[in-house]
């Protein structure tokens, strides 16, 4: 994945928190979309680190305005997205958290997972050219049971197999398939066999698989067909899902 990331760049702290300040400055309160940019600025754990200790300070009111952070290209990893799961709840504005082309894998992923459990405003998280696993997918399923906010999850280009596609499948389905697709997976039935409520995501819209050069089968015929609503959000994943419908 290090090779997915911009080269290394040393960045002193002092640096990266100018740069913070100085982007928020610039936020325009009228604007539809305030950005704080540090794409490809050499970002890693530590100074990620840094940059939430800024935007989280109670004296900072400017950070309250940012609803769009863009960390593309950077060096973030596991560590660093464990940082990041803080600013969701953090930042009430925050729509958009963008980390393609980083380091984060499945512990990363789990961290930001937790922290969108109980959040309804954040609405798009770009995962895109990472290292998540199967592991970070079953984290992201889980939180998707609970999540009524999230529309858009990227995760093109990682480490998912067709097991890591089964647990976001499963949770974007009527009840019953889902629990059909979670036997078939190895698992028991979930709480909606149980006579409980549906954990089924209705929210999400997007979530594209492309690139998993993994995924081979994603078991399309028990987890995708006849299931409008997680057709419409998995979608540019593979010639075969393509074919299928």
């Amino acid at each position: 994945s290090a090779s997915r990331s911009m080269p290394t760049v040393d960045v002193p702290k002092e640096e990266i928190v100018r740069a913070v300040r100085a982007s928020l400055d610039a936020l325009d309160p009228s604007a539809d979309t305030r950005t704080l940019n540090l794409r490809n600025y050499g970002v890693d754990d530590a100074l990620i680190t840094a940059v939430v200790e800024e935007l989280t300070d109670p004296g900072n009111s400017l950070a309250q305005m940012i609803t769009r952070l863009d960390l593309r290209g950077n060096q973030i990893g596991d560590r660093g997205a464990a940082a990041l799961a803080q600013l969701p709840a953090a930042l009430p504005a925050l729509t958009e958290i963008l980390l393609s082309r980083n380091n984060v894998g499945d512990e990363g992923c789990a961290a930001l997972a937790s922290g969108l459990v109980s959040n309804d405003t954040l609405r798009t998280l770009n995962l895109n050219d990472n290292s998540v696993g199967d592991g970070g997918c079953a984290a992201l399923g889980e939180m998707l049971k609970a999540n009524t906010g999230l529309t858009k999850l990227l995760l093109e280009n990682n480490a998912i197999t067709d097991a890591g596609v089964t647990s976001l499948a499963v949770v974007l389905q009527p009840s019953d398939g889902a629990d059909a697709a979670a036997g078939a997976a190895g698992g028991e039935g979930g709480p909606a066999s149980e006579g409980g409520p549906s954990s089924r995501n209705t929210s999400l819209e997007q979530l594209p698989l492309g690139r998993n050069t993994k995924i081979v089968d994603t078991v399309s015929g028990i987890v995708l067909h006849h299931n409008p609503h997680a057709c419409s959000a998995i979608f540019r994943n593979t010639a075969e899902c393509a074919r299928g419908g």
